[in-house]
């Protein structure tokens, strides 16, 4: 499937067959201080033990299956809106929420429309994780400080623009939100 990178040059993304070897310990029992023995042992016991799960690769092994074939991996057009929180000590955590489709320009105006001062809002009422202040006692503002699009692997059970748009405008006027001071969105006062 053809995206465009920077609205120009085209990408296509495959996924190509690759192998490569691991090398590990089969731990065996045996009744003497016998190498040939525990060798008889793993040998016995090999073709119905798992894979070892203290294995390491082996570095020059890597190679492309030749006898495989790529396969084309769908990408999909997203929106994804980026915001962050602040702690008591000034730094800033990003967040980022993508979901699946496009927000046309009028849902990112309806979005911000739904935010205090047009870009506080708190995380849970409309769906996203909840951020409280260190104390717990009380929810803390994020700020949504851009809309941007991204090409992704097509995205399963993601929200769409449209869910997302409700969520905001379902907690518009929360009493939780208004609660908050804008001007101190770590919700201390």
């Amino acid at each position: 499937m053809a995206t465009e990178n920077n609205e120009k040059q085209p990408i296509y993304r495959f996924k190509v067959p690759c192998v490569w070897q691991m090398m590990g310990y089969l731990t065996v029992d045996v009744p003497e201080n016998d190498k040939d023995l525990a060798w008889k042992e793993a040998e016995r016991i090999a073709e119905n033990c798992n894979l070892p799960a203290n294995g390491m690769y082996l570095d020059e092994s890597f190679e492309l299956d030749s006898e495989g074939e790529p396969m084309p991996v769908p990408l999909t057009k997203v929106s994804c809106i980026h915001y962050y929180h602040q702690n008591n000590h000034g730094q800033k955590f990003n967040h980022v929420l993508m979901m699946s489709g496009l927000l046309t320009e009028e849902q990112k105006q309806e979005i911000r429309d739904c935010c205090l001062n047009g870009k506080w809002f708190v995380p849970d009422l409309v769906g996203l994780p909840s951020v409280k202040n260190p104390n717990k006692i009380q929810d803390v503002l994020c700020e949504l400080y851009d809309f941007k699009e991204q090409w992704i692997p097509t995205p399963e059970n993601w929200n769409s623009p449209e869910t997302i748009v409700n969520r905001f405008q379902k907690a518009k006027y929360s009493n939780r939100a208004f609660r908050l001071s804008p001007a101190q969105p770590d919700g201390n006062r």
